[in-house]
């Protein structure tokens, strides 16, 4: 939605990107004037060609031995994977100071490991995020793998949510300000979304008397 408004009101360029600070640099964004990657005002982005990048979800089937399977398609969201280095990617994370400068030193070498290479059996990189994968090189985040709601067994992001009711502000006369979903403990479902809501100035969600 944000990226619709600032494309017809502010520039028809508006491009959407993603990087982390653990990244070093985009990974997933538009070429300008790419005629292969359309630019949409619907968030999705391709990766560069040098980043390897997927979206999995984790099976842990015992049988195959398989720890994942790559997705693709709009209802089938998994977590966002880097399965290569690239050029820029971070090397360790910050530690063990008193040795910064020897040539041996490699940060705190095991909980760069743990963070972000433990959650498949394979050493992929991982950073906690949703990603759809619609083929030919063509994702969309949907907010953090750590932030799901689990609803009569089916695991949805908050974020996924907070997406489609923003979306009324599509609407030139829509009420909603913004909004956050949060998850409340339900005895029939599990959990149970609630949204809190803020309205536009002046808006009302049900008619004045």
């Amino acid at each position: 939605m944000v990226q619709l408004f600032a494309m017809q009101h502010i520039t028809p360029h508006y491009i959407n990107s993603y990087w982390g600070t653990e990244h070093g640099g985009m990974v997933l964004s538009c070429s300008y004037g790419n005629v292969d990657q359309p630019l949409k005002p619907d968030t999705t982005m391709y990766n560069y060609p040098w980043i390897a990048f997927q979206a999995w979800i984790s099976t842990d089937d015992v049988e195959s031995g398989s720890a994942h399977r790559q997705v693709t398609g709009q209802d089938d969201p998994g977590e966002a994977v880097i399965t290569a280095p690239w050029p820029y990617m971070a090397r360790t994370t910050w530690g063990d100071a008193s040795r910064i400068g020897h040539s041996s030193w490699m940060g705190d070498i095991e909980r760069f490991k743990s963070t972000y290479f433990s959650r498949f059996k394979q050493p992929v990189f991982f950073q906690g995020d949703v990603a759809v994968s619609y083929g030919g090189g063509r994702f969309s985040l949907h907010g953090r793998s750590d932030d799901v709601l689990n609803v009569n067994g089916h695991r949805v992001g908050t974020g996924q949510i907070e997406a489609s009711v923003l979306r009324d502000k599509l609407r030139p006369d829509s009420p909603i300000g913004n909004c956050i979903i949060v998850g409340v403990e339900d005895e029939m479902t599990g959990q149970t979304p609630w949204a809190f809501l803020t309205l536009m100035p002046g808006s009302k969600f049900l008619p004045a008397d």
